[in-house]
């Protein structure tokens, strides 16, 4: 039961952040959310592999039960909120005729990102398997692309669309003039 609660509370924190992703983007930027959801992927990251005590042992003490849920409850919501904000940011900052291919090449990216963490974890397990603990190696190698996550957004331009919303119409077409030809 306890292994059961540690796992779906991901998959449940996700609907959350998905369902609150877009709320939040709307009100502060597309930039800065998805800033606030990789360092919420690396603090969920965090939160799990430096957990008190994990199933290695065979059950969960209480705090490395709460820590862990609440590690995947923190990567659940980064998870729903990136995968609600994500694909606008693409949306909006694409010029039409390739709008379908960018959000398309999003899908792609992600099937290509899960099919390496099964990969990197199989081979963790064949190679460290008779560590104990192994699991928060391979948790920890989730930490890579939450930097760099962060570090590609911080030179991401904000959405050109969400500052014409906010009435900032000159910086929306500084920032069409960074991503566009001239005439475009």
């Amino acid at each position: 039961l306890q292994l059961g609660v540690v796992i779906s509370a991901l998959l449940f924190a996700a609907a959350i952040g998905a369902l609150v992703g877009g709320i939040v983007s709307d009100a502060i930027g597309r930039r800065k959310t998805i800033l606030i959801l990789a360092v919420l992927f690396f603090l969920g990251v965090l939160l799990v592999v430096f957990s008190p005590a994990g199933p290695e042992s065979g059950t969960f003490s209480a705090t490395g039960f709460a820590t862990l849920v609440a590690g995947r409850i923190v990567l659940g919501l980064a998870v729903g909120g990136a995968s609600t904000v994500v694909p606008v940011v693409l949306a909006e900052l694409s010029p039409y005729e390739i709008r379908g291919s960018i959000t398309g090449r999003n899908e792609l990216a992600i099937v290509v990102g899960q099919l390496s963490a099964f990969v990197v974890n199989a081979i963790l397990g064949v190679t460290l398997g008779h560590v104990d603990g192994v699991w928060r190696i391979m948790f920890a190698v989730c930490a890579l692309p939450a930097v760099a996550l962060f570090i590609g957004m911080l030179r991401m331009p904000e959405s050109p669309r969400w500052l014409v919303e906010k009435g900032k119409n000159d910086e929306a077409l500084a920032v069409l003039k960074s991503v566009r030809s001239e005439d475009r």
